[in-house]
């Protein structure tokens, strides 16, 4: 969460727009303490430039890694705990849910308060369409809208099928995109809120077409 709030922090106004209201009632209230004003300003501002530096070098070295090679090296364990704080990194809340049974699905991120079901695959060799598979069971079980697949591997056409006509937006993540991840998962899931608004108008157009027909 932490990125976020800096981002927010430096986007919002308000901190600023109070800030400077407040120098400048101190200002024109205190003339003879203007020059006491200016330095205390000064040095609020050096302090509040060394923290954004040092919290954004901290964020930078706690981000997870996208070697391709170190993550080569993770078992299917590690794998999971990686793609964990990859979500949590970008301010999502993302849980292990493997450990409480095998029901598909490794993981549950909540992507835009909207819950994803994520399967994990730390393979040598292609991720088939089993793996697209599990993720819908385990999607249902626990009734995430999205389901997505990730590995450091790649997929075959069988997988890439199956998830292109699920019943639900299935998210194929291979190698190259692992950095990616996390936009991906947040695109699709904006993308499924788009087409559910889409269907709920047109279902609220034709219910009124008919409500008009048997008037």
């Amino acid at each position: 969460m932490l990125p976020h709030r800096i981002e927010a922090g430096l986007r919002t106004p308000w901190p600023w727009l109070l800030y400077i209201a407040a120098a400048t009632a101190a200002w024109y209230s205190l003339p003879g303490h203007r020059r006491a004003i200016v330095l205390a300003a000064l040095v609020t501002l050096a302090f509040f430039l060394a923290w954004l530096i040092l919290t954004l070098e901290r964020i930078k070295r706690e981000r997870p890694t996208l070697d391709l090679a170190a993550l080569d090296r993770l078992d299917g364990f590690a794998f999971e705990r990686w793609a964990i704080a990859m979500f949590q990194a970008d301010g999502h809340a993302c849980v292990n849910v493997r450990d409480r049974g095998d029901f598909g699905v490794d993981l549950i991120a909540h992507v835009d308060d909207v819950p994803v079901g994520v399967q994990t695959k730390r393979y040598e060799g292609n991720v088939g369409n089993a793996a697209v598979q599990q993720a819908l069971a385990g999607c249902d079980y626990y009734g995430c809208a999205v389901a997505a697949v990730v590995t450091q591997s790649r997929f075959t056409p069988a997988a890439r099928q199956q998830a292109g006509r699920a019943h639900l937006p299935v998210v194929l993540v291979e190698r190259e995109a692992l950095a990616e991840m996390v936009a991906l998962v947040r695109q699709a899931v904006r993308d499924s809120a788009d087409v559910g608004d889409g269907a709920a108008g047109i279902g609220e157009a034709q219910e009124s077409g008919t409500n008009r027909a048997n008037t």
